[in-house]
């Protein structure tokens, strides 16, 4: 696509572009220093997909992969350090990142790495990785990067409860984790959970169809390392204000040992997101509110004009304990930290960042009102929330379109963790106001949000990718397929489980029924369809019985009549499922109780008549029924009982 100083590049639907980091020409990684481990998977699935003529080994195509990624790297002892770690079963370290400070070296030991098979202890990997290679003694710096790139072709299958914990706990440590999944075996939850915020496809993610593929993302994993060194942002205006929660619930969760204070955690939080944006009276300009059971304005954004007294301005915070009053907080935000007389510009963005530890408790009604209200003034709310009291609904909600995680609200495990999302909120509050260094950025129809270097008055050069990769379009909400999804190469399909079809709109599925289309039940059988299947019935012995029953009464076209029901006719319109089944047969029964009832009543009449040699007659009679009423009464508790077993006996394989 053509712009008036420069170009982009996007792709056709179905396809995502291949970004680069955004970063511009003065970054070179000629002049950078990171400690890089790669940890990759050596199980059995990577050369199980091998072709049968041999023509190429996916192990060897793996291998080559990093060693290119490796060549464009800055490689040396106080430049980029390199280590590896590979894991089936169990993982292992290959070499330390104080062995080789030569690419050359470099190379030969990385395709010299055994294959091992087996299977795939994702978080085996991870752990070594935080456990044994980011240590001093294998060459790990303080003052340095430390990013871990993990290469899998599939989901971890060996003490996969621990996967992503481990994730977290490296995250947590200052490892920034980027993984790259293979083929279509991959989780694409997983591969998420385990890479560093903000989580997104092709930027801590990576996704290629095939180890041969793979070569395509070598550029693109090079210029991780090549990370600008200092601030985040360096250019820029806007008014920034925080608004902290300053509640009981936040000391409540402090260690019993003391190893740390929360509030004192969020306090460096804020002082780190000062420390990387440029701080003046013509570029950001910072304010501060804390709330619990009220809110009170620390200072305005007119109080300070440079970085160092806003950091010991927020040192100075005290806390407050109590209750959690979000809504009070965003109404003075806008009320009273923007206006003209306490610093605010009318040509600079307005950006307000929310940070609690969980839900609001008084006021609550108005929180997210109050925030629609800030957002209609213009101003740009970001909303981070600590440990899981949090309430995702209500973050995602106080904070601007388009209310995505790890965009416009974040959240955080834990107050030691705040830190992991620090780079990417101090990004995002950067870029909304238009510019950071010498990259500014804009959002286009065609391929979202594209960026650009200036490189003169009137030439922009664009950082984005130019390669077009398979978007996953059963990651997100499951493609809208109600059943199963199904990830195609451009595109994707809906699929249903047995019993069901899709219906007209290629997403939704629709029950089959079984009864009308295929007639799967046998001869004298009766046929009910039910969600997802059916199932066949035997005719009812209930019905014979009932007519043995009517023998002797003048009733004989009602024993003909219901004799005469089928399934398939009468009973099954009145059935409607499985419950209707049911009263049908406490139905029936209340019908045999009834006749039986009254034959009684007649028989007593008749009892009463005769003499007295009746006894004995019936003494011999109960032991042995020989009467014709005692054989139809016999014959009636049969009957009851076969249905009664035989229909509930089919109802409970339903």
């Amino acid at each position: 696509m053509d712009t008036y100083d420069s170009y982009f590049c996007s792709c056709n639907e179905g396809y995502t572009v291949l970004n680069a980091p955004y970063t511009c020409g003065a970054v070179t990684c000629d002049r950078n220093m990171a400690d890089v481990v790669f940890i990759l998977d050596s199980s059995t699935s990577v050369r199980a997909s091998n072709p049968a003529d041999g023509s190429y080994d996916n192990w060897q195509l793996l291998l080559e992969f990093v060693a290119q990624v490796v060549e464009r790297l800055a490689v040396g002892i106080d430049s980029v350090r390199v280590g590896l770690v590979e894991y089936s079963d169990t993982a292992t370290g290959v070499f330390n990142m104080n062995h080789y400070y030569d690419r050359t070296d470099l190379r030969t030991q990385i395709l010299a790495t055994p294959y091992l098979g087996g299977g795939r202890n994702t978080s085996g990997g991870i752990k070594v990785v935080h456990n044994a290679q980011y240590t001093y003694s294998c060459g790990d710096r303080d003052d340095v990067d430390n990013i871990a790139i993990l290469i899998t072709d599939g989901k971890s299958n060996v003490d996969v409860q621990n996967t992503i914990p481990e994730a977290i706990s490296a995250r947590a440590d200052n490892i920034k984790l980027y993984t790259i999944g293979i083929s279509n075996e991959i989780e694409v939850s997983e591969l998420s959970e385990i890479s560093s915020i903000p989580q997104r496809l092709n930027e801590n993610y990576f996704l290629t169809h095939n180890y041969r593929t793979l070569s395509q993302l070598v550029n693109t994993i090079a210029q991780i390392p090549c990370t600008q060194t200092g601030p985040i942002c360096t250019e820029g205006k806007a008014d920034l204000v925080f608004i902290v929660d300053s509640s009981g619930s936040i000391r409540d969760t402090n260690p019993s040992d003391g190893g740390y204070d929360n509030w004192q955690l969020i306090l460096k939080f804020m002082q780190n997101f000062v420390r990387n944006i440029p701080v003046a009276s013509d570029q950001f300009r910072i304010g501060l509110i804390k709330y619990s059971d009220t809110a009170q304005n620390v200072f305005y954004l007119n109080r300070y004009n440079n970085r160092n007294d806003v950091i010991n301005a927020i040192a100075a915070l005290d806390y407050e304990g109590y209750n959690t009053n979000t809504a009070d907080a965003i109404s003075k935000m806008y009320n009273e930290q923007f206006t003209s007389t306490n610093g605010d510009r009318s040509d600079a963005r307005n950006i307000a960042i929310v940070i609690t530890d969980g839900e609001s408790t008084i006021n609550q009604g108005s929180t997210i009102p109050n925030a629609e209200e800030a957002r209609r003034r213009g101003i740009q709310m970001f909303s981070v929330g600590i440990t899981d009291q949090a309430k995702e609904q209500e973050l995602r909600q106080i904070s601007s379109q388009p209310q995505e995680l790890n965009k416009n609200y974040y959240m955080s495990a834990d107050f030691v963790s705040l830190n992991e999302i620090l780079e990417t909120i101090v990004g995002e509050a950067c870029s909304s106001t238009g510019s950071s260094g010498n990259v500014f950025c804009k959002q286009t129809a065609e391929a979202g949000l594209v960026c650009f270097c200036r490189e003169d008055t009137c030439t922009s050069r664009p950082i984005n990718g130019t390669v077009c990769i398979n978007q996953n379009e059963c990651y997100s909400d499951n493609g809208g397929c109600q059943h199963v999804c199904q990830d195609l190469e451009g595109s994707y399909t809906c699929s249903c489980f047995n019993g069901y079809r899709l219906s007209a709109d290629q997403r939704t599925c629709i029950d089959i029924n079984e009864c009308i289309e295929l007639i799967p039940c046998r001869q004298g059988e009766s046929c009910i369809n039910t969600l997802g299947g059916y199932t066949c019935l035997s005719s009812m012995n209930a019905a014979a019985a009932v007519a043995a029953a009517l023998e002797e009464e003048d009733l004989s076209g009602l024993a003909v009549g219901f004799a005469g029901m089928t399934v398939p006719g009468v009973i099954i319109g009145a059935l409607l499922g499985v419950v209707a089944t049911a009263l049908l047969v406490i139905v029936v029964t209340l019908i045999l109780r009834a006749v039986r009832g009254k034959q009684t009543n007649i028989d007593k009449t008749r009892r009463d008549s005769t003499d007295s040699t009746s006894t004995a007659s019936s003494e011999q009679t109960s032991t042995q029924p020989t009467s014709k009423r005692e054989r139809r009464d016999s014959l009636l508790d049969d009957g009851v009982e076969n249905f009664g077993f035989d229909l509930g006996y089919k109802l409970g394989n339903v």
